[in-house]
């Protein structure tokens, strides 16, 4: 009797949608941990620190500008970004271990704002290398798995939906068979508080100390390239000293 029942429960199954979840929930944790390998496997799940150097360029409806800037971030949340000249003009620095951060121009300092701080927070939460060595374990987590079949594109894509508990959702499209991320979209609002599809797109990924790494970002508000950014050189576990996360001191004016 209980060998008779099994083709029952398996149409049962099918039909409920129950089989359905089973196999996307496998699929979306195979790819996972095939992205988690591509990225670098145990060299990127226990790296410390990073710095990298290069260009950003800004663009507008009136033309770009560019800058070089100097990057450095510890594991996790901390940032510092330099721009125009290393260690002397334009820094930005977040440090959410203090649940602070401050904006250094040309030799004075002040604290970020509350917006300021949320925007570098849901940064951190769309982060690829976050998303991938950590946060698709926290609690409340939904990862959706989309086949090529579910994606409307020229080229096959395959897609990851994280959502977390906070409703904060990430898309991020691969290739079909390619384990390196190509794409991620996600929303957040602008300084007038109106929220609006955001996407960051890769390209050129390379190896350094095991790592993989972006030469290329390219950013996109709706389907307007807003800016990119280009690393000319990029190490991790560098051994950044920790006051570069803390708030900046001014230098002392000679007399």
């Amino acid at each position: 009797m209980p060998n008779k029942a099994w083709p029952f429960l398996l149409v049962l199954l099918m039909s409920s949608g129950v089989w359905g979840q089973a196999a996307d929930d496998n699929r979306a944790q195979g790819m996972i941990q095939r992205t988690i390998q591509a990225l670098g496997g145990e060299k990127f799940l226990t790296w410390k620190d990073m710095y990298g150097h290069g260009r950003i360029f800004v663009i507008k409806r009136d033309g770009q500008s560019w800058t070089k800037f100097w990057e450095y971030y510890r594991w996790e949340g901390k940032s510092r970004t330099e721009l125009e000249k290393q260690h002397e003009a334009l820094a930005d620095i977040f440090n959410l271990e203090l649940g602070k951060g401050w904006t250094y121009e040309y030799g004075r300092v002040k604290p970020k704002t509350e917006e300021e701080m949320r925007r570098f927070r849901q940064s951190e939460k769309r982060n690829i290398y976050n998303i991938f060595r950590r946060r698709w374990q926290e609690d409340g987590m939904k990862v959706l798995y989309y086949s090529p079949a579910d994606i409307e594109t020229v080229k096959p894509m395959e897609a990851l939906e994280f959502i977390d508990a906070e409703n904060f959702t990430v898309t991020v499209f691969f290739e079909e068979s390619v384990p390196l991320p190509v794409k991620v979209e996600y929303q957040d609002r602008n300084e007038d508080g109106i929220v609006l599809p955001k996407s960051e797109m890769f390209f050129r990924w390379f190896r350094s100390g095991g790592v993989m790494a972006p030469h290329r970002v390219e950013f996109f508000t709706r389907e307007s390239n807003t800016g990119l950014v280009e690393y000319t050189e990029v190490n991790f576990n560098v051994g950044l000293a920790d006051a570069l996360f803390q708030e900046p001191v001014p230098p002392v004016k000679k007399k």
